[in-house]
Protein backbone atom coordinates (compact mmCIF):
# COMPACT_ATOMS: atom_id res chain seq x y z
CA UNK A 1 0.00 0.00 0.00
CA UNK A 2 1.00 3.57 -0.46
CA UNK A 3 1.45 5.80 2.60
CA UNK A 4 -1.80 6.43 4.42
CA UNK A 5 -3.74 9.58 3.78
CA UNK A 6 -5.32 11.14 6.83
CA UNK A 7 -8.14 13.59 6.28
CA UNK A 8 -10.63 15.73 8.16
CA UNK A 9 -13.53 16.42 8.37
CA UNK A 10 -15.55 13.35 7.51
CA UNK A 11 -17.71 13.80 4.42
CA UNK A 12 -17.85 10.23 3.22
CA UNK A 13 -19.30 7.48 5.38
CA UNK A 14 -19.50 7.02 9.12
CA UNK A 15 -18.68 3.42 9.96
CA UNK A 16 -15.67 1.17 9.63
CA UNK A 17 -17.80 -1.62 8.17
CA UNK A 18 -18.57 0.50 5.11
CA UNK A 19 -15.59 0.26 2.81
CA UNK A 20 -15.73 2.11 -0.47
CA UNK A 21 -13.45 1.00 -3.28
CA UNK A 22 -12.68 3.81 -5.68
CA UNK A 23 -10.46 3.43 -8.69
CA UNK A 24 -7.24 4.25 -6.87
CA UNK A 25 -8.28 4.62 -3.26
CA UNK A 26 -9.59 2.46 -0.46
CA UNK A 27 -11.42 4.60 2.05
CA UNK A 28 -11.93 3.74 5.68
CA UNK A 29 -14.04 6.29 7.47
CA UNK A 30 -14.11 6.28 11.21
CA UNK A 31 -12.99 7.83 14.44
CA UNK A 32 -9.50 6.44 14.41
CA UNK A 33 -8.78 7.32 18.03
CA UNK A 34 -11.84 5.37 19.15
CA UNK A 35 -11.06 2.39 16.94
CA UNK A 36 -7.54 2.08 18.25
CA UNK A 37 -8.86 1.95 21.81
CA UNK A 38 -11.02 -1.08 21.02
CA UNK A 39 -9.04 -4.32 20.82
CA UNK A 40 -11.32 -6.07 18.33
CA UNK A 41 -11.48 -3.08 16.01
CA UNK A 42 -7.73 -2.63 16.15
CA UNK A 43 -7.24 -6.28 15.22
CA UNK A 44 -9.70 -5.92 12.33
CA UNK A 45 -7.79 -2.94 10.98
CA UNK A 46 -4.46 -4.72 11.31
CA UNK A 47 -5.91 -7.67 9.40
CA UNK A 48 -7.23 -5.30 6.76
CA UNK A 49 -3.78 -3.85 6.20
CA UNK A 50 -2.31 -7.32 6.06
CA UNK A 51 -4.72 -8.13 3.21
CA UNK A 52 -3.97 -4.81 1.58
CA UNK A 53 -0.29 -5.68 1.38
CA UNK A 54 -0.78 -9.09 -0.21
CA UNK A 55 1.16 -9.55 -3.49
CA UNK A 56 -1.93 -9.66 -5.68
CA UNK A 57 -3.09 -6.25 -4.49
CA UNK A 58 -2.41 -3.39 -6.90
CA UNK A 59 0.46 -1.14 -5.79
CA UNK A 60 -1.58 2.02 -6.25
CA UNK A 61 -4.07 1.28 -3.48
CA UNK A 62 -4.12 3.92 -0.79
CA UNK A 63 -5.96 4.05 2.50
CA UNK A 64 -7.68 7.21 3.64
CA UNK A 65 -8.61 7.69 7.27
CA UNK A 66 -11.22 10.41 7.68
CA UNK A 67 -11.94 11.62 11.19
CA UNK A 68 -14.91 13.73 12.23
CA UNK A 69 -12.61 15.90 14.31
CA UNK A 70 -8.89 16.25 13.90
CA UNK A 71 -6.88 14.82 16.77
CA UNK A 72 -3.20 15.73 16.67
CA UNK A 73 -2.42 12.42 18.34
CA UNK A 74 -4.19 10.31 15.69
CA UNK A 75 -1.36 10.56 13.18
CA UNK A 76 1.09 9.20 15.74
CA UNK A 77 -1.33 6.43 16.73
CA UNK A 78 -1.81 5.31 13.14
CA UNK A 79 1.93 5.32 12.49
CA UNK A 80 2.52 3.40 15.72
CA UNK A 81 -0.08 0.67 15.21
CA UNK A 82 0.33 0.18 11.47
CA UNK A 83 3.95 1.20 10.89
CA UNK A 84 2.88 3.43 8.03
CA UNK A 85 3.86 6.92 7.03
CA UNK A 86 0.87 9.24 7.24
CA UNK A 87 0.35 12.26 5.04
CA UNK A 88 -2.13 14.76 6.42
CA UNK A 89 -4.75 16.19 4.06
CA UNK A 90 -7.42 18.71 4.95
CA UNK A 91 -9.80 18.32 2.01
CA UNK A 92 -10.62 14.63 1.49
Amino acid sequence: CEPLLFGTPSNFLKRIDHLVLHRFTLIIVSQVDVLLSIKEERKALINFFARCQMPHEPPYVQTLFVADEYDADMKAKIEHYFSKNVRVITKP
